[in-house]
């Protein structure tokens, strides 16, 4: 298979899962597509990509107006497990899978900084279009989960580059 940018379109979410080792995202679709096996650098073909959970939170919150209200009281922060679960499983959803060669420069990162270049031939996966369609529970939790975000105790969120004091809102 060559290695080269590709588009899945059209394709539904049948699971998300946290990994707990690595405390990013598995996303699994309805359809298979082409990936590299990390561990040997060999082509498969795969139904399942791996995102970490800020990132995740940064590509599908300006894509879901559903996320709209949770990422707002994240503070900038990732947001909940639960809460993107309950909007991104059963999503229609296009996702763009760009070929990153080993040891380029990662994107928004200078040489020299931490991370600075990727560590393995990879495709990364990003968000293009995220149409949800949330069943009644998942509707109920996403309402739920951003009742308890919105009424929690003032509290403090540590952000990548400084610290913020969140109240909450309406002074409840």
């Amino acid at each position: 298979m060559e290695r080269k940018d590709y588009r899945i379109e059209n394709a539904i979410i049948t699971d998300v899962r946290l990994e707990s080792e690595s405390g990013r995202v598995a996303i699994t679709l309805n359809a298979p597509f082409q990936s590299i096996n990390k561990d040997t650098g060999e082509d498969i073909m795969t139904d399942t990509f791996r995102l970490d959970k800020l990132a995740l939170t940064q590509q599908v919150v300006p894509l879901t107006d559903e996320l709209e209200e949770a990422e707002l009281y994240s503070a900038g922060d990732s947001l909940p497990f639960i809460v993107l679960k309950s909007v991104l499983r059963k999503a229609v959803v296009t996702v763009d899978r760009q070929y990153k060669e080993k040891d380029t420069l990662r994107e928004g990162k200078k040489e020299g900084d931490k991370n600075d270049k990727y560590t393995d031939n990879l495709f990364k996966s990003v968000f293009v279009e995220v149409s949800p369609r949330m069943s009644d529970a998942a509707k109920r939790v996403l309402s739920k989960q951003i009742e308890l975000m919105s009424t929690k105790e003032e509290r403090v969120i540590e952000t990548r580059r400084e610290t913020t004091l969140v109240r909450p809102p309406f002074g409840f």
